[in-house]
């Protein structure tokens, strides 16, 4: 098939020996190595004292975070490898999208009390001009003990960096309620582990004006076990008008390699004999001296028309994202060039062989000088025109009528920065 024949030639591109990479920095979601944390430069005004007495002490933190995006991105509805009979007639297949966005976040931070902190940001975007509510969150410490958080804020279960199965706080149902949660959790330390209690909210309750009911709320919890040979993870939880879901996590370190296996187990609670469930088994190598990185995973999903939450990135715009039944594997490879201006080469590749379709993604990532970053990528579908892949880009969602683009490229160039500045009373 031509798709094996030039996903092969990929691999061996991508895959030659060059010169560094960093431990610290291993991404494979491709919408988050474009969308990294901006570098903040603090201004750090606080007397001599311990870290405890300096995270207890009354006081306030402004920050303030500045992001700007140019780029360009042409696409083709047709795979550059694929013939046309008649290019005569195809007047649609290329599609170009230019787009300049801006965005500033700015963050109040107030510890209130000894055992009461406060948590405030709020974003500022451009072309759409509009403010959007960030994190929102207080922490309250009960006698260190219970350390209790409530708010909007980001939470997120497992361990798999390309199938988020375990996450079970990014489930959705297919036709409900999506957007991110408010959430109100505990945690209780326990020796080498501890256990973590919560109840979410699933709809955006900011932008409506109904009135919560039970099915917008979940419940659940985990238990960690941080042991000397791997960590666990068991956990559960339930949403009204959802299954009963809960999940294993397990992850251990093996010289230079980490090995993590997950499972998940589902039971529909108004028809128990309704049981599925899925599991992976995936592993991150790192070689020469840590400047080459990879991960390979195995995920086999037993479930049937199950979905998750995505948020909102600087490619890809908020939505759910259905989890694809049978197998799937997952290869992507990491590479650091040189040390100057860090430059760095990236592969990422999503195969169901089940249906012949896979999506390729490599990419190039540079900092030339401070808060200045440039990136390349050329995301494209490969396989079955019935496949998943080929229906569902990266770079642009298909709408009733629409045709999916199949190959793209992305040039993009980022500016980014801040400052903190704190006083503590």
């Amino acid at each position: 098939m031509k798709w094996l024949f030039v996903l092969a030639c990929l691999l061996i591109i991508t895959s030659f020996p060059v010169q560094a990479q960093d431990e610290d920095y291993w991404d494979w979601d491709l919408d988050s190595f474009f969308d990294e944390s901006p570098v903040t430069e603090e201004i750090d005004d606080t007397p001599d004292g311990t870290v405890m007495n300096l995270i207890r002490r009354r006081g306030i933190i402004f920050g303030a975070e500045f992001e700007f995006i140019g780029g360009i991105a042409p696409g083709w509805y047709e795979p550059l490898w694929y013939s046309d009979p008649n290019p005569e007639e195809r007047i649609d297949k290329y599609y170009l999208d230019r787009f300049i966005r801006m965005r500033s976040l700015l963050t109040l931070e107030a510890q209130i009390s000894e055992v009461f902190k406060v948590v405030n940001s709020v974003y500022f975007t451009i072309p759409n001009f509009s403010f959007t509510l960030g994190d929102f969150f207080f922490d309250y410490n009960f006698f260190d003990n219970v350390f209790v958080r409530g708010g909007k804020y980001n939470l997120s279960w497992g361990i798999s960096p390309n199938y988020p199965f375990t996450n079970l706080l990014s489930r959705v149902p297919k036709d409900g309620h999506a957007g991110e949660s408010f959430i109100f959790k505990a945690d209780i330390p326990i020796n080498n582990g501890g256990l973590q209690f919560l109840t979410m909210t699933r709809a955006n309750l900011m932008y409506s004006t109904a009135l919560p009911n039970r099915e917008d709320f979940g419940f659940g919890g985990k238990y960690n076990l941080a042991h000397r040979t791997a960590d666990f993870d068991l956990g559960f939880l339930y949403q009204d008008g959802m299954v009963f879901r809960s999940f294993l996590s397990i992850k251990t370190t093996v010289r230079r390699m980490e090995l993590y296996n997950e499972y998940l187990f589902a039971i529909d609670v108004y028809e128990p004999s309704n049981m599925s469930g899925a599991f992976n088994i995936g592993f991150l190598c790192y070689f020469y001296d840590c400047r080459l990185n990879i991960n390979a995973e195995l995920f086999y999903n037993g479930e049937q028309d199950t979905y998750h939450y995505q948020p909102e990135t600087n490619l890809r715009e908020a939505g759910v994202s259905p989890f694809v039944e049978g197998l799937n594997f997952a290869l992507n490879l990491q590479y650091k060039l040189w040390e100057r201006g860090n430059p760095r080469l990236l592969l990422r590749t999503l195969v169901i062989p089940a249906q012949n379709t896979a999506q390729v993604i490599p990419g190039f990532r540079l900092s030339p000088f401070r808060h200045i970053e440039l990136y390349f990528a050329a995301p494209m579908s490969i396989g079955s025109r019935t496949g998943y892949y080929y229906n569902n880009t990266l770079t642009r969602a298909v709408e009733d009528g629409d045709k999916p683009l199949q190959f793209a490229l992305i040039f993009m160039i980022s500016l980014r920065g801040g400052i903190q500045f704190g006083r503590y009373f």
